[in-house]
């Protein structure tokens, strides 16, 4: 132990002498922190009731630095980044939800068709209380998801709470292994198409694109990114580009140059020739707010909905030794016109008010009769064909 100590003391103190300031006072301030560490790692190993490996030790330290920086920023071990990139291609093992931390509270951004999740009743916009007896409250994001994720078959008990409620919910769950497709679509007839895009995967683009290039001659399309939390960056700008012929999408600042870029639509493809409009929600998140805000700044859509949630931090997932990663937030996202999107969302162009379903233990079902949003959306497009609005993208909006 006394090794290891010796070698981390070595090892964090040539960072700072890489890093610090050529003030010897800098140097010596982030030499007495560094030391503060070692003391108290080596203090543990000596003194406490038992003994704890010292790897459980470091990764403890590690995960408690990385949640003084904000709720999106997580420590990853081999086994975690393993479910990470697994969760990208669309099926793991879990209950189907996808969680975001506002005040300090897991609140579900979405729930997945079909799962665990969605046939105990969940919804988007709950907050979670406890899970398992454990209270949620204060912790981050990546720790409340490795509450809930486990093999197929395990049970939880979940507590939740409607937002605006002082009532609880108990609910008994199982994990299964869950499927959720990226994107999904509705011939809503007389060349009126609609589609839904659920989150951001690796096969957006194309399942998006191929749907596109099934339906030519469109009178009006409906692009629904409600409860979307975000996914893949490179995928919400890729599908930008299916419809902005040109002009920004998204720009990235950070501290370092090195996370500084400004993506502009270039695609040769674009479908452009039809009016479109994008329905958004307070549980539109991050990807899904980059889509919604280029799509609007653009002048290619009109938005309709609610403000949505206001995720705009870029996180970089950058790779450690020992198969380990850090997922670290490194910059934020502005749109078009220069307007940051973290914690100020994205404002549709007309507000609707949020409609409850005449059965609220059930979801509204998306493009059915009680789906508000919808039906004005529906309504709105139709009103296109007569008055025929201009913009710079299209003869569309």
């Amino acid at each position: 132990m006394k090794y290891l100590l010796s070698f981390i003391l070595f090892f964090l103190f040539q960072s700072a002498l890489v890093q610090a300031s050529t003030d010897s006072k800098d140097l010596d301030k982030k030499y007495q922190h560094l030391k503060v560490f070692s003391d108290v790692l080596y203090t543990i190993e000596k003194a406490y009731v038992r003994e704890v490996s010292s790897e459980k030790l470091v990764q403890g330290a590690v995960k408690g630095m990385m949640k003084e920086l904000d709720p999106h920023s997580h420590f990853l071990p081999a086994k975690q980044l393993k479910v990470f990139k697994q969760e990208a291609t669309g099926q793991f093992s879990g209950l189907g939800l996808e969680l975001a931390i506002k005040n300090k509270q897991p609140i579900i951004l979405s729930v997945l068709e079909d799962s665990p999740a969605s046939k105990a009743g969940m919804r988007a916009g709950q907050i979670i209380l406890q899970i398992n007896n454990k209270k949620t409250t204060g912790l981050n994001r990546e720790e409340i998801s490795n509450l809930l994720k486990s093999r197929r078959g395990k049970k939880f008990n979940i507590t939740v709470k409607d937002p605006n409620s002082k009532k609880n919910h108990q609910m008994q769950l199982r994990a299964e292994i869950v499927s959720f497709k990226s994107v999904s679509y509705k011939d809503i007839g007389d060349q009126f198409l609609y589609v839904r895009i659920n989150a951001f995967t690796e096969r957006t683009l194309r399942e998006v694109r191929k749907i596109m290039n099934r339906h030519k001659n469109l009178k009006g399309f409906i692009l629904d990114l409600r409860g979307n939390p975000g996914g893949l960056l490179e995928s919400a700008i890729q599908v930008a580009d299916l419809f902005i012929k040109k002009g920004t999408i998204v720009s990235i600042k950070g501290r370092l140059k090195d996370y500084e870029q400004v993506f502009q639509a270039h695609s040769s493809e674009a479908f452009i020739n039809f009016p479109m409009i994008v329905l958004i929600d307070t549980y539109s998140a991050s990807a899904a707010e980059i889509l919604a805000g280029a799509l609007k700044e653009n002048k290619r859509a009109m938005l309709l909905g609610r403000k949505s949630f206001g995720k705009g931090s870029v996180q970089s997932l950058i790779h450690l030794d020992q198969g380990n990663a850090v997922k670290l937030t490194v910059a934020h996202y502005y749109t078009p016109n220069g307007n940051s999107i973290h914690e100020k969302g994205i404002e549709p162009h007309i507000e609707l008010k949020q409609s409850l379903p005449s059965d609220q233990s059930k979801p509204v079902q998306f493009t059915s009769k009680e789906d508000m949003d919808f039906q004005q959306a529906f309504s709105f497009l139709k009103m296109f064909r007569y008055f025929n609005p201009v913009s710079n993208q299209s003869s569309g909006l």
